[in-house]
Parts: structure tokens; C-alpha cells; sequence
């Protein structure tokens, strides 16, 4: 852990540690948290988690107080490392993904108090026989992620108008207030708007009756790609995420780098059209409108979302049920999640229905281990109905 720590405050500042029982006038006390569970989404949402165990490190600092303090004050990291397995049945096809990366969490204040929050969260990602995203190009390849990479400047609204500029969650449904970063439940934001998480800048806030956000991003996703006319508008208003009942509102027009779906949409067409259609860059014109609702009931937690909008021109609606147990102590969770998407292409509407079920236990902090059945009821285009099981073990420190 000092090699890592080491490494990272040596990138701002010429660092060598003391010796001896007492430190010199040149010296800094440096506090480094060490989590039981990634540092995300750290500002505005109730699912924060906080640490418990810390390590003191003193660094000789060359008599430069000031900028080292203003490095390291009010500084949390955490690295997370995991491997997943995954096994179709009716494909016949087994995978594994590696990754692991620091989650590095940074309130930036001066003699005023806090100018904002810097989130840093880079991870290498190996991915063997396992589809692919649209950002990987190889299999069986290490490829560098930038997952929350941003700052979020808080210093002029008093939390109720930030400025987020960077790669965050595109505000839109329930994934920006639920954390599903690497974890196996996932919510709709691949399939309905065609990415989880995207470059670009937002105004975001937290009012007395409700929050909100509204961003304008590149429409690329993981990898900032200019092909000059792609982009996401999207924005989510609803009451506060703390209460015990939410709801929300979502709204995104946008033309969006979407490969699938462009080939979702190609295939709905009439076979004299189907040829003719080549959008320029697999940018795919779409908007949404959509509702959200969390309940929390004791040990039971509800979501549910609706979606309706179109993909150019076809109708496209989605709905997510999601129902959420966790144990009085929180080392067991376990979920059920109903899944619906549809397109009205030439030939009818069209559907994917699918169910998931799975369980994640905390058995000896900080390690989890998880485990996710997926059934697919129904395919869209006819593909291949299929079960899916999959396995993670991870280590959050």
C-alpha cells in the first residue's frame, strides 16, 4: 500500500520520507482513509459509504507546507480489484473480466472553505471471450478505463448550483443515484440511452424539495470521440434522494455513437429501405421520456423506471422493476429485477424481456462476493433466448 501511496503524491511533489522518532519542522502529516467499499459518487447521495480505518504517514516535504497541504488535506483512496466469471448455456461460452484501478477522492478548500470535489477513478480492464463493448477493440488485452473522472465545483451555489465537468453518470433514470460500479446488477442506461457514463459538463444542485442535474456530453461514452455532430442532452429533476420514497423525472434528446442500436433499427426496416440506410458514423438520432421511483420499506428497497421515445423513427419503450433485500447487518443483499425493452419496427413491436436474480455477500470486509442468474423470456430479432450465470469476487481497500 506505501508503494501505491507513494507513487501517487510523488506526481505533485518531490516527497522523501524521515527518519527519527520526531518529524522535522519540514515535515507534513499526511491521513489516507482506507474504505470497506469504493469511493463513488461522494457528493449528494445517500448510498455514500464512509470509512473506518485510517494510517498515519508523515513525508518530508522540502519546506513547502502550503502546497503539500493542499495536496493531501481532506484526500481519500481506495483501490478495488476484482475478477468476474461468466457461462452461457445455450451459446456454450465461458468468459472472464480482470480489472482493478484506485478510487481516489479529493475536497479541494482553501482559507474560504471548499471549492469543490475531485473523483478520479482510473482501472485497467482485461476482458477474455466476452463481448465486447463498443470502446474495445482486441480480446484478452488490457485496455485503460476512466470511469467518475471529474471535478465538481461547489463553491459558488453552496451545493444548491455545482458545476461537474469530466466523465460522470448521464443524468437520466435511477443509475446516477444507485451504485453500480462493477457490481453485477445493473440498471437500463446501455440499452435506453446508449451509455452508462459520459465526458461532457453539467449544472447539478440540491434544493430544500428537490435535485437535479442537466448535462450536455459528447455522446461517446467511455473514450472522448469527436465525429462532429454527436452529443447527449439529458437532465433528471426529482425530490430529494435521502427520503424514503423518490421520484424522479428524465428527459435526453440526443445523437448518439450507438452501434447496436443502429443495427436494431436497420433490421426494423422495409428490405428496400434496409439497403439504402447508412447513418454516418453508427450515430443513432433518439429522445427519451421517462419517470423513476425508489420506496424504501424496512429491509426492502422498490425501483422501478418507464421509458418512452423514439430511434429516428421508431417508437421504443422500457420498463425496470427492481426489488432489493439487505440483512440488518448489510453483509447480505439479494435482488430481483424484471426487464423490459421494445422498438415498433415495420413488421410490429419488437421485445427483449428478461429476468435477473442474484445475491452479493459481504463474508469478510472488505471482500464480497457475488453471484447473478439472467433469463432471457424473449429476443429481440429473434436471437437466441438465453441463461446467463455469473460470479465476481472483489477487494475494495
Amino acid at each position: 500500500m506505501d508503494v501505491w501511496l507513494f507513487a501517487m503524491l510523488s506526481a505533485g511533489m518531490m516527497i522523501s520520507p524521515t527518519t527519527g522518532d520526531e518529524p522535522s519542522e519540514n515535515t507534513l502529516d499526511v491521513k489516507v482513509f482506507f474504505t470497506d467499499g469504493p469511493v463513488a459518487k461522494p457528493e449528494g447521495n445517500s448510498y455514500t459509504q464512509d470509512s473506518d480505518e485510517e494510517e498515519d504517514f508523515t513525508f518530508d516535504t522540502g519546506g513547502d507546507d502550503q502546497a503539500s497541504n493542499f495536496l493531501t488535506e481532506n484526500l481519500r483512496v481506495g483501490i478495488d480489484l476484482l475478477t468476474r466469471f461468466e457461462t452461457t448455456r445455450e451459446r456454450d461460452q465461458n468468459g472472464w473480466l480482470h480489472a482493478f484501478g484506485l478510487d481516489i477522492h479529493k475536497v479541494i478548500s482553501d482559507d474560504q472553505g471548499d471549492i469543490g470535489t475531485l473523483l478520479l477513478q482510473p482501472y485497467a480492464v482485461r476482458r477474455d471471450s466476452l463481448p465486447l463493448p463498443n470502446h474495445v477493440d482486441e480480446d484478452h488485452r488490457w485496455e485503460f478505463e476512466a470511469h467518475d473522472f471529474y471535478f465538481n465545483l461547489t463553491r459558488f451555489g453552496q451545493g444548491r448550483t455545482n458545476i461537474r465537468i469530466g466523465h460522470f453518470d448521464v443524468p437520466y433514470g435511477l443509475e446516477p443515484y444507485v451504485d453500480t460500479h462493477f457490481t453485477l446488477r445493473q440498471f437500463a442506461p446501455m440499452q435506453n440511452i446508449g451509455t452508462k457514463k459520459d465526458w461532457g459538463i453539467s449544472l447539478n444542485g440540491t434544493l430544500p424539495d428537490f435535485d437535479y442535474e442537466v448535462a450536455l456530453t459528447r455522446g461517446s461514452g467511455v473514450e472522448y470521440v469527436d465525429k462532429s455532430h454527436n452529443y447527449v442532452v439529458a437532465g433528471r429533476i426529482g425530490t430529494p434522494a435521502d427520503e424514503n420514497f423518490v421520484i424522479g423525472f428524465s428527459a435526453m434528446y440526443a445523437e448518439i455513437i450507438d452501434p447496436m442500436h443502429v443495427m436494431r433499427y436497420r433490421m426494423g426496416l422495409p428490405m428496400s429501405e434496409m439497403m439504402m440506410f447508412n447513418p454516418k458514423h453508427d450515430i443513432i438520432r433518439r429522445h427519451r421520456f421517462g419517470v423513476d421511483v425508489t420506496s424504501v420499506q424496512g429491509q426492502f428497497t422498490l425501483r422501478g423506471e418507464c421509458s418512452v421515445g423514439e430511434d429516428f423513427d421508431q417508437d421504443v419503450i422500457l420498463a425496470l422493476v427492481d426489488i432489493e433485500w439487505t440483512n440488518p447487518d448489510g453483509t447480505w443483499k439479494a435482488w430481483l429485477q424484471g426487464f423490459y425493452w421494445a422498438q415498433d419496427g415495420t413488421t410490429g413491436w419488437d421485445a427483449d424481456v428478461t429476468m435477473r436474480t442474484g445475491v452479493n455477500w459481504n463474508f469478510a470486509s472488505p471482500w464480497t462476493l457475488s453471484a447473478q442468474l439472467t433469463h432471457d423470456f424473449e429476443s429481440y430479432l429473434n436471437r437466441v433466448d438465453d441463461t446467463i450465470f455469473t460470479a465476481q469476487l472483489r477487494r475494495t481497500f
